[in-house]
């Protein structure tokens, strides 16, 4: 009798527990992720978010608007080009593979003219021209003659290196499609950022310190992972960045909550918002092969969806009209999502444990 009880409790516990689950899907409108590796649920929220970029790009071609115009714009290129590598078309306009190309064209085409002074702009026009399947020329000459002494890049060439700028040039020059850099230049990259991280590393966790414009620790973290992870990939050796990846790795894994839990009070909030934070980590994530992480961040992205297909910048999903303010977190969330699958096969791969 006492086991007939404890069964059917069980059952409807179950039961009631299925139910909540499937109403508060029903209700929210989320994007449910079934079971780890289902990329065509990626896929689908993809196509959706890709939507929601293109019907908020202005009529000048970009997106944002004043100084971070040119800011945000970049960010939704390198998204847009991702997905359109992966044969991903938007949802408004499925089976179309010439809408994305054609938005990334007119957005190169708002900022063809400009010829900015500080590395800042110099590092963005270069990943937009690349992007674009533009030449970047010069550029490439400029932002690299900046280098300084000790390997590293700052703001101008009369300010010194910094973490934040250094970083920038990688994803500049390393991105999607590489531009070709000296080996020795790579090793004084990585021989600065190793530096700097060492000598700001707390008695347990190795971190870089927050960036300037208020960049918070874990965003410089996280994008310094994949920086180091293109340098040594464009250097051919990972021993050369090994050290320095398993320290910020591990402050990552004891920093950022992988299932998503937002306080909205969070003590390493960034400009540009909770969600482009936990976008980046999960790109490091990724980069780095964390199975586990990875499972639990994006069924917690894919739960958060708001109902126009895109990610708000606090991770509270909206149900009512679209909100500009979301494009640069979305962007950032496809840059994530779309990286994932490429580490599928390699998950288990053979790496010490701080990789797997």
């Amino acid at each position: 009798m006492r086991m007939a009880i404890s069964l059917r409790s069980g059952l409807c516990s179950w039961v009631w527990g299925f139910w909540s689950l499937m109403s508060t899907l029903l209700v929210v409108g989320a994007v449910a992720i079934p079971a780890w590796g289902q990329v065509s649920d990626i896929d689908d929220a993809v196509s959706e978010a890709v939507s929601y970029l293109l019907a908020q790009q202005g009529e000048d071609g970009v997106w944002g608007a004043g100084d971070q115009s040119l800011h945000t714009t970049v960010e939704v290129v390198l998204a847009l080009k991702m997905a359109d590598r992966a044969g991903i078309t938007p949802a408004s306009a499925s089976g179309d593979f010439g809408v994305i190309p054609a938005a990334i064209d007119e957005a190169y085409g708002a900022f063809a003219g400009l010829d900015p002074d500080d590395l800042e702009r110099q590092t963005l026009v270069a990943s937009l021209r690349i992007a674009a399947g533009r030449n970047i020329g010069s550029l490439r000459t400029t932002i690299l003659d900046q280098q300084q002494a000790d390997g590293g890049w700052g703001i101008t060439i009369e300010h010194r290196s910094s973490v934040r700028d250094t970083i920038m040039v990688a994803e500049a020059l390393l991105g999607e499609d590489p531009i070709p850099i000296a080996d020795d230049r790579l090793l004084a990259a990585i021989g600065f950022l190793d530096s700097e991280l060492r000598s700001v590393s707390g008695s347990q966790a190795k971190y870089w310190l927050h960036g300037a414009g208020g960049e918070s620790g874990v965003m410089t973290s996280a994008r310094g992972l994949i920086a180091l992870r293109r340098l040594g990939e464009t250097l051919g050796s990972e021993s050369a960045i090994y050290d320095a990846r398993r320290d910020v790795l591990a402050y990552l894994l004891s920093e950022v909550e992988p299932d998503m839990n937002w306080s909205g009070a969070t003590p390493w909030s960034d400009p540009d918002g909770d969600t482009a934070i936990y976008a980046t980590t999960l790109r490091a994530y990724a980069g780095a092969r964390q199975p586990r992480e990875l499972e639990r961040m994006i069924s917690g992205f894919l739960g958060r969806v708001s109902l126009d297909g895109s990610w708000a910048a606090n991770g509270v999903p909206s149900f009512g009209s679209p909100s500009p303010d979301a494009v640069y977190p979305t962007a950032a969330m496809i840059r994530a999502l779309l990286s994932v699958p490429e580490t599928l096969a390699s998950a288990e791969s053979e790496l010490p444990d701080i990789w797997i």
